[in-house]
C-alpha cells in the first residue's frame, strides 16, 4: 500500500463500550476538542450496527425483531480497516482517478486513497458523515440518501460495502440494497469504471435462484472476480459470524472484452499485501493497460452517454422546435417556465424524500410536457 493517512492500531473495542465511546466521539468534533486525535478516532469509532438495543423476547417473532432491528442499524456495519485496505490495494488508484463510495459511513476506504480531493462519499447518517468529514476533510463527502443520489461526475472506481439485504422501493419497483448499489454504481461509473463492493455471500450465490439480478448486472458490467471473507470479518462491529465475500466488476463498453458472471470464487489465502498484489497483477492490471490503450476512445463513449448532456440537449431541441413551429408556439413560454421550475426546485425541509420523489419534476416529466405540445 503506497498510501495511508492514518495507520490501523488493531483496537479492539468491546461491545458493551461501543456506544458510549462513539458518543465521546462526536461530542469532542462538535467541540473541537484535539484531546483525541483524528487518528484515534480512525481507530475507534465504529458506528451504529448492533447497537440496536432490541430484545428478540420482546417480539412475536424473528421476522418482526429482524425488521425493526434493520429499521434501526440501516444496514450499517463499517467495513474493517484491514479488509479496506486489502480491497484497495487489489485495484491501486491512480492520483487522477476519480473514486466514490456510495454508502461511504465513516470513510474507511478514504483512508488509502492517493488523493483525496478526488474522493466522494455519500451517507445517509449525519453521525457517520460528521465523522468521515472531520478526517478527510478535504474529500467531497455529503449526507444523502443513495435511492436519490444524483451525480454530476462520473467516476473511474467505486467501492463499497453497501446495507445487507434491506429492501428499498425506489420509483415504484422494489430494489435489494446490494443491487440498487449496482445498478446506482453503473449510473455514475465511466465505461470501463471499476467496481468493488461487498456483500452477503448468498447474493448472486446461485444462477438458477438469482438468476434474474445476475440478468440485471451482466448488462450493465462485465465480471472480474470474487473472493469470501472469514465470516468473523465484521466482528469488530457488532457482528460475530456472517458470510460475506467480495465482488470485483468492470462497467461494461462497446470497445471492451464482455465477460459473464461466474458463481467459482478465488482463493484468498490472507488479506496481506503480497496478495493484494496477486490480485491486481492478474485480474486489474490487464484491464488497466487496456483501457489506457483505448483511453480516447472511452473518454469519448463516457460523453455520449453522459445523461445531464443529453438531457439537456434533447430539452433545447424540443423548446427550439416548439417555437418555430406557428401551430404550436404558444406554448413555448409555459413549456420553458416549466423546464426553469426542474432546474430551481428544491425539497421543502420539512418534507420527506418519499413525498418529494412523488411530486418533483423530473426530466421524463419535463420532456413528456414539451411532447405532449406537438
Amino acid at each position: 500500500m503506497s498510501f495511508q493517512k492514518y495507520i490501523i492500531h488493531n483496537e479492539v473495542i468491546p461491545q458493551h463500550r461501543r456506544k458510549e465511546m462513539n458518543h465521546q466521539i462526536l461530542n469532542l468534533i462538535d467541540i473541537n476538542d484535539n484531546s483525541i486525535s483524528p487518528e484515534q478516532i480512525f481507530n475507534t469509532y465504529t458506528g451504529n450496527g448492533g447497537l440496536h438495543g432490541l430484545n428478540f423476547g420482546d417480539f412475536d417473532n424473528y421476522h418482526q425483531y429482524n425488521l425493526e432491528k434493520k429499521a434501526v442499524d440501516q444496514g450499517q456495519f463499517f467495513s474493517p480497516h484491514h479488509l479496506s485496505r486489502f480491497i484497495v490495494s487489489c485495484i491501486k488508484p491512480r492520483e487522477n482517478d476519480l473514486i466514490a463510495d456510495l454508502t461511504c459511513g465513516m470513510g474507511n476506504f478514504f483512508n488509502y486513497m492517493p488523493n483525496e480531493k478526488n474522493v466522494y462519499g455519500v451517507e445517509i447518517d449525519p453521525q457517520a458523515v460528521k465523522v468521515a468529514q472531520y478526517l478527510y476533510p478535504a474529500a467531497n463527502i455529503t449526507t444523502e440518501d443513495l435511492r436519490f443520489y444524483n451525480s454530476k461526475i462520473s467516476f473511474d472506481i467505486i467501492f463499497g460495502n453497501p446495507p445487507f439485504n434491506l429492501s428499498w422501493k425506489v420509483n415504484k419497483k422494489t430494489y435489494s440494497s446490494q443491487l440498487f448499489y449496482f445498478l446506482k454504481a453503473a449510473e455514475v461509473l465511466k465505461p470501463g469504471g471499476l467496481l468493488a463492493v461487498i456483500v452477503p455471500d448468498s447474493f448472486l450465490s446461485d444462477e438458477f435462484g438469482n438468476g434474474s439480478d445476475i440478468k440485471v448486472i451482466n448488462k450493465r458490467f462485465n465480471f472480474i472476480c470474487q473472493f469470501e471473507l472469514q465470516p468473523n470479518s465484521f466482528r469488530s462491529v457488532g457482528i460475530d459470524s456472517f458470510a460475506t465475500k467480495v465482488l470485483f466488476f468492470q462497467l461494461k463498453s462497446q470497445y471492451l472484452h464482455s465477460q459473464s458472471y461466474e458463481t467459482e470464487k478465488i482463493e484468498i489465502a490472507d488479506l496481506s499485501e503480497a496478495t493484494a498484489d496477486q490480485v491486481y497483477d492478474y485480474f486489474i492490471e490487464p484491464l488497466q493497460r487496456e483501457k489506457d490503450q483505448i483511453r480516447g476512445k472511452l473518454h469519448f463513449e463516457n460523453k455520449a452517454v453522459d445523461p445531464a448532456e443529453d438531457f439537456t440537449f434533447q430539452v433545447n431541441k424540443l423548446l427550439y422546435d416548439l417555437k418555430r413551429n406557428p401551430k404550436i408556439n404558444c406554448y413555448f413560454q409555459k413549456c420553458r417556465d416549466y423546464y426553469q421550475r426542474y432546474q430551481t426546485q428544491r425539497k421543502p425541509d420539512e418534507m420527506k424524500q418519499e413525498e418529494w420523489e412523488l411530486i418533483k419534476i423530473t426530466p421524463e416529466k419535463v420532456t413528456d410536457a414539451e411532447l405532449s405540445r406537438d
